[in-house]
């Protein structure tokens, strides 16, 4: 992948005012993932982060400027 997950982080770091500083490994990874258009299942527990592993995507792409098509979705289940 052509995308550094850490380097595009902390590039949207500067520009919004996220709680965290850092992502966990397995957020980066995540992250990852859905950026390559990888279908992902992620089972962690509450409190782990699960949203902000779906928030950062969209905002990853758009800072690299590589329009997201309209049919493209994100589901996320919380229990």
């Amino acid at each position: 992948m052509d995308m550094d997950v850490s380097a595009l982080f902390s590039e949207l770091s500067a520009h919004y005012s996220f709680p965290v500083t850092c992502l966990k490994a397995e957020q980066s990874d995540v992250i990852d993932l859905i950026l390559r258009k990888e279908d992902v299942f992620a089972f962690y527990p509450t409190g782990f982060g699960k949203s902000f592993m779906y928030i950062l995507p969209p905002l990853m792409q758009d800072l690299v400027h590589k329009p997201r098509p309209s049919n493209e979705m994100t589901h996320v289940v919380n229990h």
